[in-house]
């Protein structure tokens, strides 16, 4: 009688510390470098997933080569659906998500992931950003300062500054969506990205949801990257992606300023409270109105188009006010407060 066969014992495959969800669109160029910073980095654990915004550019060949799993959507649905995509089967603690124009110093995610360590309320860690030349700061941390007169929707009589000096990490409103660290489990309590931005304000929208349920996000200095910024959209795009197309060119700059403004507008909505929201909706009007004074018709219309579109997603807005309000902790109003608060000391500093 013959023995039965041993079977080989199972050994199940570490869990990655970090899940690194790269979004790109028409960004092959930039993939490889991506890529291998993030491959590069000290410290945790970590794998990379590249969502891909329907690229045209030879961006899902250039993933295969590398040897990365790609996620391939269909259509560009823009950055924040990207990144819920990338997210949404992760097992990793951390969700590190990425611009494909991004390029890490080595310690960069060790030195983020350290401060959830000590800090295990935190919801994000955002890093320092330079340019690509790596001559000048373009992301350091940002601040609140009081101005009646801002026509910043999210939060009232409030101006965001931005710090490129700070050399200590520092408590501030929103991170940068072009790389932020954050913790799975808060992010998946959170629903993940507002699904309904198609492109900016989707880091303000999170932290700010975070914040008030007392999930704070840090700003780290001594984490570094270079980032080429806007290369989906932005500085020497329209002499690729829109090489002799003038006028699409001009229709997807609308489309972005659309985006912005509903963004904001949504922000606004889901976490003031209605006697702030006629402030703020008072103080647009002004803004609107010195605009249109000035000559300037882009940023009413750009307005006006992305309230028509609020209103046609009303019915969901309202559901969003409601998860966000239920789950509050830290009102709006402490938020400016304790920011503004923190923005007078760091001016003054």
């Amino acid at each position: 009688m013959t023995e039965p066969r041993q079977l080989a014992s199972w050994v199940p495959m570490p869990v990655p510390e970090i899940r690194a969800v790269i979004a790109n669109y028409e960004a092959a160029r930039f993939l490889e470098g991506c890529v291998t910073s993030l491959r590069a980095q000290k410290g945790p654990q970590l794998e990379i997933v590249v969502v891909d915004n329907a690229s045209r550019d030879g961006s899902r060949e250039e993933v295969a080569r590398l040897g990365v799993r790609c996620i391939a959507l269909r259509a560009n649905r823009g950055l924040a659906v990207a990144y819920n995509a990338g997210a949404r089967d992760a097992e990793s603690p951390f969700l590190l998500f990425v611009n494909s124009d991004t390029h890490f110093d080595p310690g960069c995610a060790v030195e983020l992931i350290r401060h959830f360590r000590e800090r295990r309320e935190l919801l994000a860690a955002d890093p320092h950003h330079f340019s690509w030349e790596g001559g000048h700061v373009t992301h350091g941390s940002l601040g609140l300062v009081r101005n009646e007169r801002s026509s910043f929707l999210p939060l009232p009589g409030v101006q965001p500054f931005h710090d490129p000096h700070g050399a200590e990490p520092v408590e501030v409103p929103w991170g940068c969506a072009g790389a932020l660290l954050v913790a799975r489990e808060k992010f998946a309590a959170l629903g993940g990205f507002d699904a309904s931005f198609f492109l900016y304000q989707e880091d303000v929208d999170l932290c700010l949801r975070g914040w008030l349920r007392g999930w704070p996000t840090l700003h780290v200095p001594s984490a570094t990257l270079r980032h080429f910024q806007g290369a989906s959209h932005g500085r020497g795009v329209r002499h690729t992606l829109y090489l002799g197309r003038p006028l699409r060119y001009r229709l997807a700059q609308w489309k972005i300023g659309v985006s912005s403004a509903k963004n904001t507008q949504r922000i606004a909505f889901k976490i003031l409270e209605p006697a702030e929201l006629a402030g703020q909706a008072r103080r647009l009007a002004r803004a609107w109105m010195r605009a249109l004074a000035s000559g300037d018709v882009k940023e009413p219309a750009a307005g006006i188009a992305g309230l028509f579109l609020n209103l046609l997603e009303l019915k969901a807005a309202l559901a969003d006010r409601r998860r966000t309000r239920a789950a509050e902790q830290l009102s709006a109003a402490e938020l400016v407060a304790r920011f503004t608060s923190q923005g007078a000391r760091r001016e003054a500093g």
